[in-house]
């Protein structure tokens, strides 16, 4: 008969699946990085419209708003450890500060230090990046911060639409650019490639 067992202490909490046959539906979880090891059988993660075999003694890892579903066509076993990203917060100076956007590229292969557009009206308008993870973003007309986003080294984590978004700093002839990735409805619901904005700091 399989079990499903669940404790926790201060900063993780640990699940511990036996002999069940898995059917985790798309989920998310917002405050943790899952770190799992399937210990025997297999399963199917499915993570950004991408489906991979976790087979038997592998692991897998999951981002905090990363949506994914683990199935299993037979009985199987794991071990789930989900940390709290609070715990993990790293610090990255070289993003602190205001940027203001500069460009929208289809991908990072098509950057220019000078854009040909002479007109540029962005939706995501500029961001602004704290000390201890605090994040504060324009879309549109709209401030969006607090508890709806925050950041850790390599990424903004927007939770109001649940995505990890990279973010590369790059500097190009003693000029810092800030490339960030854009998962647009486009990318979470269609399964587009992600496009991406450039900002210069303002």
């Amino acid at each position: 008969m399989g079990n499903f067992i669940f404790y926790k202490l201060e900063y993780a909490e640990f699940v511990s699946v036996k002999d069940l046959k898995l059917n985790f539906s798309e989920h998310c979880h917002s405050n943790s990085f899952v770190v799992s090891v399937v210990t025997d059988g297999s399963a199917r993660l499915k993570r950004d419209f991408a489906e991979y075999e976790i087979a038997r003694s592998e692991d897998f890892i999951i981002e905090p708003y990363k949506n994914h579903s683990l199935t299993s066509d037979s009985k199987a076993s794991m071990i789930t450890m989900c940390i709290d990203k609070n715990l993990l917060y790293s610090f990255d100076e070289a993003i602190l500060g205001k940027w203001v956007a500069h460009d929208f590229i289809e991908r990072k292969s098509d950057f220019k230090e000078n854009p040909n557009h002479t007109v540029f009206e962005p939706y995501f308008k500029a961001v602004e990046f704290l000390h201890d993870g605090e994040c504060i973003s324009i879309y549109g007309n709209e401030i969006i911060g607090g508890e709806m986003q925050c950041w850790t080294k390599g990424y903004i984590l927007r939770k109001f639409n649940h995505n990890a978004c990279a973010y590369e700093v790059r500097r190009v002839n003693g000029r810092d650019y800030l490339i960030i990735e854009w998962k647009s409805g486009d990318y979470r619901r269609g399964g587009f490639d992600t496009d991406y904005y450039v900002f210069v700091r303002g």
